[in-house]
């Protein structure tokens, strides 16, 4: 049985999955089994796995399925995998030589259920790195509780995402946790939160050493889809999972956690109206609001006046707008835009 198990799910990736297997080949560490499924490709990425794997001594599974999304393909490589920990990266992004190495070390160095490490970001074409994790979050230096990790991840200062964190299957499979299926974005998030409370032991690596690359037709660089209101949806379903669960058979004070929930609920809510809001001109103004008006989402499934009350920031100025006035808001964002440039 092998130590680690790298679930990758696959959907239509036949110009990447030979570099992310690469990545994982020309690992320092060898003791793991790749898990890749397939949701339903529709171009040539099963017969480039194949083709990746001839004459090579390494312990795959590929499982082709029709399509149900990315989070029914990670629970079924999930559900599959045979090792003590699990990784999960995408079919696109890639892993330095001592990635598993690392992580695998101090993981087990600290009985830790969750080790994350940092990672950088390049552009698809230019391979040009434009964003560092050493240069702007802070690395997890000495064991946290879960709990704590998660309040540190709210807060912006350290950051946990698909194919940065390696977690212990153990804990995974005692808590029943799974992505949430059925649902666009936010299931990462959900998912991530959910291990992060319910982990003893959270730890880090600070190095770098997780690669995403960064395509054109990545959810941030298209048009606006009423899809990216899951995430609001996958913020609620963390917030209700928290609330509901007593760690240890113990409660234990939320009420931060609810606050920055609800926090980055307001965030999200406004990413969208700023999503929408980009797509119309200066005048342009009633049709912007038509639209995001049409989406009927509630604000106050936080509780917008306790954030108010006790974060004073730049978010918060922009909600207070935003609550006196769309059309304000709307004409706010388009200065923000040109000053940004």
């Amino acid at each position: 049985m092998p130590l680690v198990s790298i679930v990758i799910p696959v959907y239509n990736l036949e110009n990447y999955i030979s570099m992310t297997l690469e990545s994982i080949e020309s690992q320092s560490f060898k003791d793991y089994e790749i898990i890749l499924v397939d949701d339903g490709s529709k171009d040539n990425s099963c017969m480039k796995i194949e083709s990746f794997f001839i004459g090579k001594n390494i312990n795959y599974t590929l499982i082709k399925r029709t399509n149900g999304g990315v989070s029914r393909a990670r629970n079924i490589g999930l559900n599959t995998s045979t090792g003590k920990y699990v990784l999960f990266i995408d079919g696109d992004d890639s892993l330095e030589a001592t990635a598993l190495e690392k992580m695998v070390k101090k993981i087990e160095e600290h009985k830790a259920d969750i080790c994350h490490c940092g990672y950088y970001e390049f552009q698809e074409n230019s391979g040009k790195v434009t964003y560092r994790y050493s240069n702007n979050k802070s690395y997890i230096q000495e064991p946290l509780p879960g709990p704590m990790a998660l309040e540190k991840k709210l807060k912006k200062e350290i950051w946990v995402c698909t194919g940065n964190a390696l977690y212990n299957k153990k804990m995974l499979l005692e808590n029943q946790l799974q992505y949430s299926e059925g649902f666009s974005y936010g299931e990462d998030a959900e998912f991530i939160g959910k291990c992060l409370y319910n982990s003893k032991i959270v730890t880090g690596v600070s190095e770098d050493l997780t690669k995403l690359m960064v395509r054109k037709t990545s959810a941030m660089n298209t048009a606006f889809s009423e899809k990216y209101c899951d995430a609001l949806k996958a913020n609620r379903r963390l917030w209700d999972y928290i609330s509901s669960v007593h760690l240890n058979g113990q409660a234990m004070p939320k009420e931060n956690l609810k606050l920055l929930l609800d926090y980055d609920y307001i965030n999200i809510y406004l990413s969208i109206a700023k999503w929408i809001y980009d797509e119309y001109g200066i005048f342009e103004v009633f049709k912007a609001n038509k639209k995001f008006n049409k989406l009927s989402l509630n604000l106050y499934y936080a509780d917008v006046e306790n954030v108010l009350s006790n974060i004073k920031n730049l978010k918060t100025f922009e909600v207070k707008v935003f609550l006196t006035s769309k059309f304000l808001y709307f004409y706010l964002c388009k200065v923000f835009k040109r000053l940004r440039g």
